[in-house]
């Protein structure tokens, strides 16, 4: 919860600056470009090296590297992820003190199992979409099942979550059905999409 002090203006600029490489902060972790590097990706061990580095670092105050922080919201920001540190290593001794496999169980075990499946969705949005302003051309739309589009509030519509950010997730839709044929990349299910990457990275190689 309190990391979302920070994530909204991260996203903010996300929307702003999409696929531009100065200044998308997605971008700050470079798209993969060997099929050795897709799988570090969706392994998850690049995101979870940068939350603890950047939890790490914030927590000190050291926010330079974050260019989408206003001086105004810094301080908040920094406090938010000085609390939210401390409140993991209390989970985390607590659990080791009380010798309960709680935390590892029903915390960690299910980050850990997630995140691949989370990396592969999140690669899909843009990868192998043009590095331009044009949101139909820049962001990829993956028609899914209901069951994905429930949970993920809607998001696989995602060209269309970024050129009409104020939409409802339940609205997205419906927003889908009046430019779906104005969107560029329209794939079906994101196994194909992931299929599509790693296939190019592995022609790329040859």
């Amino acid at each position: 919860v309190t990391g979302n002090l920070s994530y909204y203006r991260y996203h903010h600029w996300h929307h702003r600056f999409t696929q531009d490489p100065d200044n998308d902060p997605e971008l700050a972790l470079p798209k993969p470009r060997t099929v050795a590097e897709y799988a570090l990706r969706i392994s998850g061990i690049p995101y979870w090296y940068g939350k603890i580095k950047d939890m790490l670092t914030v927590s000190l105050g050291r926010v330079s590297h974050l260019p989408f922080l206003p001086a105004h919201g810094r301080r908040a920001v920094v406090w938010s992820m000085r609390i939210q540190a401390a409140l993991y290593v209390f989970i985390i001794l607590g659990s080791v003190l009380l010798q309960t496999p709680v935390l590892l169980i029903y915390w960690l075990l299910p980050l850990l199992l997630g995140q691949p499946l989370l990396r592969s969705i999140t690669i899909a949005e843009h990868t192998n979409c043009s590095e331009d302003a044009n949101g139909l051309t820049n962001t990829r739309t993956t028609l899914t099942s209901w069951p994905v589009r429930f949970f993920m509030w809607n998001m696989p519509y995602h060209a269309e979550h970024h050129l009409y950010p104020s939409i409802p997730f339940h609205a997205l839709p419906r927003a889908h059905d009046h430019i779906r044929e104005r969107i560029l990349h329209l794939d079906n299910g994101y196994v194909a999409v992931n299929r599509a990457i790693v296939s190019k990275l592995s022609r790329a190689a040859n």
